[in-house]
């Protein structure tokens, strides 16, 4: 496995992306397909699960810092998406500071949906006991969606649950801030709203003399799903997927964009091909 981080430039724009931690993740079960194409065309893919990333992004412009993700290798003993025996990485503060980035220099963290592989690592454990957020001065997005969601009411409303112990320790200090359209969070920097994988998700473009990067969190899980953008998770909404994927083929490949998915290994561009889109690793 490649070093975390790895870095990009897009412009004026200094992209790291860190690895907090990999995950198991089965595409078999977790994958509504032709079966027969997918056993016959991407048996190795199917054959036993995946261990993936969980990718933390820090992009850096001369206007603006700004955090997409916040994720930890702290996984539950009993989850399925835990890896036996995985040593994880340095947790993403110190990852962040052996690369020289200050994370309290953050202005804004986005959030792409409440998935708890994006946002586990939101705080950390404060000096005194409770919690504090892993970038204590940054404001923190999220689609409005998913912030208002019955599921995330009922949690909140439990201290000792995940989403009480990140989400709600942020909004206590004020700083949570739920998005319901497209917004410019910094010059060239925008989160867009793309439902789906849930109905909050959103992803971020970045723009910068005339390169633009996505990230585009779960709009993409596996390069699978770029060749075959009618597939997708059982939980997702694939109506709502399939026409954010189909926008974001046409709109990323004529800007030649750079796109960083959550779950695939650092960043690729989509390309056409006669049977359709390819993700190709940048």
């Amino acid at each position: 496995m490649e070093a975390s981080p790895q870095r990009f430039t897009v412009g004026q724009a200094v992209v790291t992306v860190f690895n907090a931690g990999d995950i198991q993740y089965d595409l078999a079960e977790n994958l509504i397909a032709d079966e027969a194409i997918l056993r016959d065309r991407y048996a190795a893919q199917v054959s036993a699960p995946l261990h993936v990333p969980m990718q933390c992004i820090h992009i850096q412009t001369p206007q603006a810092v700004v955090m997409v993700d916040a994720a930890s290798s702290e996984i539950e003993a009993d989850s399925p998406f835990r890896i036996a025996g995985y040593s994880p990485p340095a947790p993403l503060p110190e990852q962040m500071a052996a690369a020289g980035i200050d994370a309290n220099a953050v202005e804004s963290l986005v959030i792409t949906h409440a998935h708890w592989d994006h946002y586990n690592g939101l705080t950390v454990p404060a000096e005194g006991g409770g919690r504090a957020p892993i970038c204590a001065q940054a404001s923190v997005y999220m689609g409005s969606a998913d912030w208002e969601s019955a599921e995330m009411r009922a949690a909140l409303a439990k201290p000792e649950t995940l989403q009480a112990r990140t989400f709600g320790v942020v909004a206590q200090l004020g700083r949570l801030a739920p998005v319901a359209g497209r917004r410019e969070i910094a010059p060239g920097i925008e989160i867009v709203p793309t439902p789906g994988e849930t109905p909050g998700h959103v992803m971020v473009r970045v723009s910068s003399d005339g390169q633009a990067l996505y990230c585009v969190g779960d709009v993409y899980h596996h390069p699978i799903e770029a060749e075959q953008p009618g597939w997708a998770a059982p939980w997702a909404d694939l109506e709502s997927i399939c026409a954010i994927r189909e926008a974001l083929a046409v709109r990323a490949q004529a800007e030649g964009a750079l796109i960083i998915a959550t779950h695939i290994r650092g960043a690729g561009r989509l390309t056409q091909t006669k049977e359709g889109v390819r993700w190709v690793e940048a």
